[in-house]
């Protein structure tokens, strides 16, 4: 499981909270925890959000192909416990999955959780995210990958959709 945080999102009590939270859930399931502490000067001019861009192609550069890397925004919390978070993985095709909700009648992926199957693709993937990115209003890291997801599929990446027990915004249907 991947965090990261700049100094400034969170004060430093609500991080090491969270912290030890998500260490203690990993340790008891047997996964590996790793937080990165990310400058801001890393996002180069971007809004903050794209740090979890930055976070995301240095841990997948060092991993090895077929490594499941497992991204949970710093406000992302794991509230049943005794569930491994593994089991949300749909299935051992996929390379990427992501949650989607429903913003003002657009479905959009929710990046708040993402699985990864390390691989060629989801290297790619995300270096062309970070190199294409940002769209439209700049802000969000999330417009970027939803819209370069359908040009990644066409080119062999896997995805699917996270089931919704695992969305921070349950109760909308899925737009397929």
């Amino acid at each position: 499981v991947l965090q990261a945080c700049d100094v400034e999102f969170l004060p430093v009590e609500t991080q090491d909270a969270i912290k030890a939270h998500q260490k203690n859930y990993c340790d008891a399931h047997g996964i590996k925890y790793v937080f990165m502490l990310m400058d801001k000067q890393l996002a180069e001019g971007r809004h903050l959000t794209w740090l979890k861009v930055v976070a995301l192609c240095r841990l997948i550069a060092s991993c090895v192909d077929g490594d499941i890397v497992i991204w949970m925004d710093m406000d992302s919390y794991v509230m049943r416990t005794r569930i491994d978070i593994r089991n949300a993985f749909p299935n051992n095709r996929a390379q990427l999955c992501t949650a989607i909700y429903n913003m003002n009648d657009t479905f959009r992926q929710n990046t708040g959780v993402m699985f990864i199957r390390v691989c060629q693709q989801t290297r790619k993937f995300f270096d062309d995210v970070w190199t294409n990115g940002p769209v439209q209003d700049g802000y969000s890291e999330e417009e970027t990958i939803g819209s370069m997801l359908p040009i990644a599929i066409d080119n062999g990446l896997e995805y699917e959709v996270i089931s919704n027990k695992w969305n921070s915004w349950p109760g909308f249907p899925y737009p397929f």
